[in-house]
């Protein structure tokens, strides 16, 4: 006959098993929901204070607030306290395409000048050929604050304005005249620098070379006068010209870039300091 087993068994390894498969389960949970937890607790978390490394060493003082950065500063303009410049012009049935860029850019040119001098002002003179009855015809230099009265006689401009009657039947044209008148203008007695600038597409008349040429010394050999000329680019206009300006004080310019004009300006005046 078998013996009975009197043992009480009150789990059976299944249910063990079942057991222990939950609470890892439970735990495993656990562990991957800790980081969504936040700060349970109503008492605030106070910061605990830097330790100092060294104990007996002073404390190191706080980084001052620096101030805002200022702005970069411009770098100040040297300006020309009084500046004169008169324009000499041909107009001559070859120059329309100059005369209306002239005309169109004589505000820039004012403005201009206004930046580079304390006390601008401006003049011109008109040339055209000895055949006519007036070769040339003036209009006296005017500070910008009249800058009205310039740019009115500015849009008068036109080929052979004023010349009367006559023709082109010499050689060259009243370039040498146009410059002589220019230097007998109302130029002011305090005026730092002194310039003319001349714009033209031929020569002057051939008996006119060499008084020209002399003319165009005379003028730039004081500090304060400078002469510049702008022609196109054709080889013998810039090997005439060249030949005239060929020291510190004359200056040659020519289109051949299409720089405006009121940017030659700028290049006469740089050109003519160094």
């Amino acid at each position: 006959m078998k013996r009975r087993n009197n043992n009480v068994e009150v789990f059976s390894v299944a249910a063990i098993d079942l057991f222990a498969s939950a609470m890892g389960a439970f735990m495993l949970l656990m562990l991957i929901s800790i980081p969504y937890f936040g700060n349970l607790s109503t008492n605030p978390i106070k910061e605990c204070p830097v330790q100092q490394v060294c104990p007996v060493c002073p404390e190191v003082p706080a980084c001052p607030e620096l101030p805002d950065p200022s702005p970069p500063t411009q770098p100040q303009l040297t300006k020309i306290p009084t500046l004169d410049l008169v324009l000499v012009l041909d107009i001559t049935g070859s120059m329309g395409n100059e005369i209306e860029d002239l005309k169109s850019e004589i505000i820039a040119i004012s403005k201009l000048l206004v930046e580079l001098a304390e006390s601008p002002a401006i003049g011109l003179v008109v040339f055209g050929d000895d055949g006519f009855t007036r070769p040339t015809r003036s209009f006296p230099i005017q500070p910008l604050n009249q800058l009205p009265k310039i740019l009115a006689n500015f849009r008068r401009i036109e080929i052979n304005m004023g010349m009367g009657e006559g023709e082109n039947k010499f050689d060259g044209e009243s370039v040498y005249k146009g410059f002589i008148a220019a230097t007998k203008l109302n130029w002011r007695t305090n005026a730092k620098q002194k310039m003319i600038l001349l714009i033209a597409d031929d020569v002057p008349h051939t008996s006119q070379h060499q008084p020209f040429y002399d003319a165009v010394k005379d003028f730039s050999n004081a500090d304060d006068q400078l002469f510049a000329v702008l022609v196109p680019e054709e080889k013998d206009l810039q090997q005439y010209y060249g030949r005239i300006a060929n020291s510190k004080r004359r200056v040659l310019l020519t289109d051949s870039d299409h720089i405006p004009l009121s940017s030659q300006v700028i290049l006469a005046l740089l050109k003519g300091q160094n």
